[in-house]
């Protein structure tokens, strides 16, 4: 119940700044994302995680799709503290708390 909450939440934020934003499922893994943002010169995956602890289990999806489309920053929304991960390659997933979800629009490939 909390996780589709959070993405519905998620959902609304994103539709706000009036990009595009589609689903990512990679089948033989069976990792998703649950939303891809795409603005005009960039792209980057979120994914919703209704937890208060994030590791690198709940990254997966959001490295495979880094991997995938040779990306460097993904997103994830939980009920976790702000952090971000930085990885070999120069990737790096950020996490924004639920409660910060209005200044998701703030994060792309050139800040924090």
């Amino acid at each position: 119940l909390l996780g589709g909450v959070l993405e519905n939440q998620t959902a609304i934020e994103l539709l706000r700044f009036q990009d595009q934003i589609s689903g990512w499922k990679k089948t033989s893994s069976g990792t998703e994302i649950d939303f891809i943002l795409k603005r005009i010169d960039r792209c980057f995956p979120v994914a919703c995680k209704a937890s208060l602890t994030i590791n690198k289990r709940h990254m997966r999806g959001v490295l495979d799709y880094l991997d995938i489309f040779s990306l460097k920053t993904g997103i994830i929304v939980s009920l976790a503290p702000q952090f971000v991960t930085k990885f070999v390659g120069g990737k790096r997933v950020i996490n924004i708390p639920a409660y910060m979800l209005e200044r998701l629009g703030e994060y792309d490939e050139e800040r924090n």
